[in-house]
Formats: C-alpha cells, sequence, structure tokens
C-alpha cells in the first residue's frame, strides 16, 4: 500500500549558511519571479566573493611555492595552478588549459537566467 506523503514546507541550508524555502507553492507566480530574482542576485554576489577568496590562497601559494622551491613552483604553475585559474576566469591568459565551462561561463548563465525572469516580471505587469 502506497502512504501519500504528506505536504512538508521544506528548507535548505546554502553552502554559506543561508536557509531558504524551498516550497513556494503559497506564493503566486510574480511573488516567486521576484524572490528568485533576489537569490539569483545574491548566489552571484556571493560566487564573486568566494572566487576572490579563491585567487587570493592561489597567490598565497604561489609565494609559498617560489620561497620554498622555485623548481616546485614552476611546476605547480604549468600544471594545477593554471588548471584553477583557467577553470575560474582565466586571468592569466593560459593557452590549451581551457575549463569546458568555466566560472565565468557559470556567472553568464545565471545573469542571463536572471535578465529572463526579470524580463517575465516586466511582461507580467
Amino acid at each position: 500500500m502506497i502512504k501519500a506523503i504528506p505536504e512538508i514546507d521544506y528548507k535548505e541550508t546554502t553552502p554559506c549558511g543561508r536557509i531558504y524555502n524551498n516550497n513556494r507553492k503559497s506564493k503566486n507566480k510574480k511573488e516567486v519571479t521576484k524572490m528568485r530574482k533576489t537569490e539569483i542576485g545574491e548566489a552571484i554576489d556571493r560566487l564573486e566573493e568566494l572566487k576572490e577568496t579563491i585567487y587570493e590562497a592561489l597567490n598565497e601559494m604561489e609565494e609559498i611555492l617560489r620561497e620554498v622551491s622555485p623548481n616546485a613552483y614552476a611546476m605547480s604553475k604549468s600544471y594545477w595552478l593554471a588548471h584553477i585559474d583557467s577553470a575560474l576566469e582565466n586571468r592569466d591568459q593560459w593557452i590549451g588549459v581551457a575549463s569546458l565551462v568555466s566560472y565565468t561561463d557559470t556567472i553568464l548563465a545565471l545573469e542571463e537566467l536572471e535578465l529572463e525572469e526579470m524580463m517575465e516580471m516586466e511582461e507580467e505587469n
């Protein structure tokens, strides 16, 4: 016998510790779109902060490696440091180390989604 699952107000925690309500059936589409736009904007802002934190850590790693072992630094710079940089923004303009989907591609996709939802909201008004 299959039992019906009761309606649950699901709450999830984002990686940065924020709690958001994943059950929006009680809200109308306009409210949900506005809420989603805010969430996407906040997500983009937080991702930008985290990206900068990663680059700060990469710079520190490079400094440590340069001081301790220039050979290890050279090897790391041309492999794993390059892969991390190219997966994010490719600030050092690596050729041949490109990521299929970079951080920049992800941010552009989120911005496009945000724009689509804003346009939907304007059409409803």
